[in-house]
Order: C-alpha cells, then sequence, then structure tokens
C-alpha cells in the first residue's frame, strides 16, 4: 500500500494492485485523501506507517472473523 508517483503526479495502490482511478498533482494531497475516503479507501497509520486499503480488500477484511478473548 503506498503512493506511487508518475511525472509530478500521484496516486493511491493497495497491496492487491488496485490503483484510485484519478492521479493527482502534489499540492493536491489532501483532495486525494478526501476523494479516496469517499470511494471506500480506508487510510490509517499502523505501526507507525501509512496503509491504504482499496474497498474489496477493506470488504474482504471487514468479513473475516476476528479473534476475541471473551
Amino acid at each position: 500500500m503506498s503512493i506511487e508517483r508518475h511525472a509530478g503526479m500521484m496516486q493511491l495502490v493497495c497491496d492487491c494492485g488496485a490503483t484510485q482511478p484519478e492521479t493527482y498533482e502534489h499540492e493536491d494531497f489532501d483532495v486525494m485523501v478526501a476523494d479516496a475516503r469517499d470511494a471506500g479507501w480506508k487510510i490509517s497509520k499502523m505501526a507507525g506507517e501509512w496503509e491504504h486499503t482499496c474497498p474489496d480488500c477493506a470488504e474482504a477484511a471487514r468479513r473475516r472473523p476476528h479473534g476475541r478473548l471473551l
């Protein structure tokens, strides 16, 4: 999960290979994040690293059973 940069433009990429459909200029970083969240991407910081998860992977993770102590 990363932000890829191409010719001065950037877009989010999930580990599964899915990409955010739009590309953004560096100064539009906040717009990119807002658009991604509106489209169902999950953006979070885990162990000091930012994670960008596409809607399909986020839904699959949500459906997986989570361990519980009680």
